[in-house]
Formats: structure tokens, C-alpha cells, sequence
């Protein structure tokens, strides 16, 4: 099983390599998906490596690919067709997974949980958004607002703030649901004491 998985993450790994060629020579006319393709490529190896350097499940490492394939998907379809909803259903999945991935490692590795979750997550889809800020800047991309047929039908400011309010529903909402990891330990614990005091009220109350 594990093979397979290890498969399907270097195809969808190369494939962004593979993709980006293709767009070179028959993209769609813009010069900014062809290079995000090889973007996303190198986000995926830098997404591994920090994985490998921080300890974090690799189980999740196969949907950070998936979330580079769907924007990717988005930005030669959905974006250009006026589908606002598609990117920000993306960005929710985002703070769901990220949510997913940053509580796992904080409860093996600190005391931290919940709140600092929330705002880790916060801080890395304001990351991303700063991110976007500076392709626009510098280079003349279209990262932030929404546009038709080059027509701005949204906002820079609106498009980003509702990435980030929607990245963070994403998070709070996983966070709502998720149960609190209880360590072993700490059952066994609770365990002992339930049965000592059972014994206690055994002992001490007989009539």
C-alpha cells in the first residue's frame, strides 16, 4: 500500500514539472500559469523537505499535492470562467488541512493546541497572500483580485481578505470537530485513579 502512495505522490509531484513544459510550448496564452506550474512544482519539494525536516505525518503530504493540482486547475479554467466559489472552497480545504497538520504536530511535540493552531494557520494564508502581493508587485502577475476577459470584477483587498476569512473558517471549523488527542498515558492514569477510588468508596462505606 504504501508503494502505491509513494507512486502517486511522485506522479503528482513530476507531473507539475511535466505540466509547466507543456503550458511552455501549448499553454493558454498566459505567461503566469506556465511559470506557477513550475512554482508549484518547487513548493512541493519545499512542502517535503520542511515535512522531512520537522517530523510532520507524511500522510498529508499527498493532499498538499492535490491542493497545487486543483489551483492549478483553477487557474487555466475555473478562475478565468467568473467561478469565485471554486477558489475559495480551495482556500477552506487549505485551513482544514493545514489545521490538520499543525495540531498533530503540536500535540506530539508541545503543550500548544487549539488557539495557537488557529493563528499558525492564520499566519500562513497571510504568508500566502503577501506572497501573491509581491508577484503582482514586482512582476505584473494577476494573483490578487478576480478577473474576466482582464476586467477586475473583484478587488484585490476583497479577494484577499475573503481568502482569509474563508482560510480561516476552514481552520475553526476543523478545530470545532476534532476531538482532543488524550495521550496514553493519561488514560491509564485517569484508569488508576477511577479504580482506586472505587476501591476507596468500597472500603469506606460499607453499612
Amino acid at each position: 500500500m504504501k508503494k502505491w502512495i509513494r507512486l502517486i505522490e511522485k506522479l503528482l509531484l513530476y507531473g507539475l514539472f511535466a505540466l509547466g513544459v507543456v503550458l511552455l510550448f501549448y499553454g493558454t496564452g498566459r505567461i503566469s500559469t506556465m511559470l506557477l506550474a513550475f512554482e508549484s512544482f518547487f513548493a512541493a519539494i519545499l512542502i517535503a523537505w520542511i515535512f522531512h525536516q520537522k517530523g510532520l505525518n507524511e500522510k498529508y503530504l499527498p493532499y498538499f499535492y492535490l491542493g497545487l493540482w486543483f489551483n492549478m486547475f483553477g487557474e487555466i479554467i475555473a478562475y478565468y470562467n467568473g467561478t469565485f466559489l471554486y477558489d475559495k472552497l480551495l482556500h477552506l480545504s487549505l485551513g482544514i488541512l493545514l489545521s490538520a497538520v499543525i495540531l498533530e504536530y503540536y500535540e506530539k511535540n508541545s503543550d500548544l493546541k487549539r488557539d495557537s493552531t488557529f493563528f499558525a494557520v492564520l499566519g500562513l494564508l497571510a504568508i500566502w497572500e503577501i506572497y501573491e502581493f509581491a508577484l503582482d508587485s514586482f512582476f505584473g502577475f494577476q494573483a490578487q483580485g478576480v478577473f474576466i476577459n482582464n476586467i477586475m470584477v473583484q478587488s484585490a483587498i476583497n479577494d484577499t481578505m475573503y481568502d482569509l476569512i474563508w482560510g480561516s473558517i476552514g481552520s475553526l471549523v476543523y478545530l470545532f470537530f476534532k476531538k482532543e488527542h488524550v495521550d496514553v498515558t493519561i488514560k491509564r492514569d485517569v484508569k488508576k485513579t477511577e479504580m482506586s477510588f472505587s476501591t476507596f468508596l468500597k472500603n469506606h462505606l460499607k453499612w
